[in-house]
């Protein structure tokens, strides 16, 4: 009877842990610990995780790049942000592609915002869900948007949050019925 309880309390706590450090990342009081990392190295980290607990539905690709800069992130962020992403992505299944390179921005660059130049490590995330219509997108950063039933919409604006706090850019491009 013990353990019966014990499991789902166990699971309780992780949930709001995982909510705390979103709420966190999202208010800019998180503690980060920086450190200088390879990218890869999270993403082959994260994308086990997901792969062992993933519903077989879902295929997972993942395409890493060789010549990326360092980045200087707290990797348990890191890996918040990537795990974020990825959970959904894999929502509507079908195909989920984590893509890391190298970018060089230069000046001229045809974006809205768009970072000084210089080159940066790139993590991208691409799926072929139902995509988002463009209401979603203006609106998908917000915290506590959700266009789930049970959503919280917290992970999005906590990706927002920490991708900020690490000096980040983010792009989102996404349409209804493209992924």
């Amino acid at each position: 009877l013990v353990s019966k309880y014990a499991g789902s309390m166990k699971s309780a706590v992780r949930r709001m842990t995982h909510l705390t450090d979103q709420l966190l990342a999202y208010a800019r009081g998180g503690k980060y610990q920086p450190v200088v990392m390879p990218l890869n190295t999270v993403v082959e980290r994260c994308l086990a995780e997901f792969q062992e607990s993933a519903d077989p539905v879902i295929r997972f690709e993942s395409h890493l790049g060789k010549d990326i800069p360092d980045v200087v992130a707290d990797p348990v962020q890191m890996q918040m942000v990537l795990s974020a992403l990825i959970e959904n992505s894999k929502e509507a299944p079908g195909h989920v592609k984590v893509i890391t390179r190298g970018q060089v921005v230069s000046l001229g660059a045809a974006r809205t915002t768009v970072p000084p130049p210089g080159r940066y490590a790139c993590l991208q995330v691409e799926d072929d869900g139902r995509g988002m219509a463009p209401e979603t997108l203006t609106r998908v950063f917000e915290p506590f948007f959700t266009t789930k039933v049970m959503g919280r919409g917290l992970s999005m604006a906590a990706v927002y949050g920490i991708d900020k706090n690490h000096g980040g850019w983010i792009l989102l491009d996404s349409e209804a019925g493209k992924g």
